[in-house]
């Protein structure tokens, strides 16, 4: 529809860009690959520029959701991991007119402790890495790979097709 269009606009993309990069899908689905890439892509671009500089830098994927929502929200939404940093899972609980944190897992409470410990580390050592949480490898653009925070904690490629016609973007200063 119309509110695609406009959106792929702001990016420089038209609709048989956005096919190339993403297939065929709905504008939902679209909609929201674009902004996650636009948002990654920012993070990206930032990080890059440090690491050239030669200022470690850590990139990271946020993408778990809650074990009892899994099947209902298609991502997980921008500052979802505010939560999981600060141990503060419980408030879902309270939102008003939401089951959104009615039911907190195991599995949701341990990504709560690797994601404060990361925190954690950084905060006192500069580094997020600690001995009780998976390798988190500074940023290198020849690597260009973040740490995604997902149900399964693994180094995620970042540098797709999408992303990378966004950095142009970025990089005319037309952003």
């Amino acid at each position: 529809g119309a509110f695609v269009a406009l959106r792929l606009a702001s990016v420089g993309m038209n609709q048989a860009d956005a096919r190339r990069f993403y297939g065929e899908m709905d504008d939902s689905t679209l909609t929201q690959r674009v902004d996650t890439d636009v948002f990654l892509a920012s993070q990206r671009w930032l990080v890059s520029r440090h690491a050239q500089n030669g200022h470690p830098s850590w990139l990271y994927y946020f993408s778990y959701k809650l074990e009892a929502h899994r099947d209902q929200y298609p991502g997980a939404p921008h500052g979802a991991e505010v939560r999981y940093v600060f141990g503060t899972l419980d408030g879902l609980a309270r939102v008003q007119d939401r089951a959104m944190g009615s039911t907190i897992s195991p599995a949701d409470r341990s990504m709560a402790d690797i994601v404060s410990g990361y925190w954690v580390s950084m905060a006192r050592e500069g580094n997020p890495n600690s001995k009780s949480s998976p390798t988190w490898p500074a940023y290198s653009p020849s690597e260009d790979v973040a740490l995604e925070l997902g149900t399964e904690i693994r180094m995620r490629k970042v540098g797709t097709e999408g992303i990378r016609f966004i950095d142009a973007v970025f990089d005319s200063g037309k952003f």
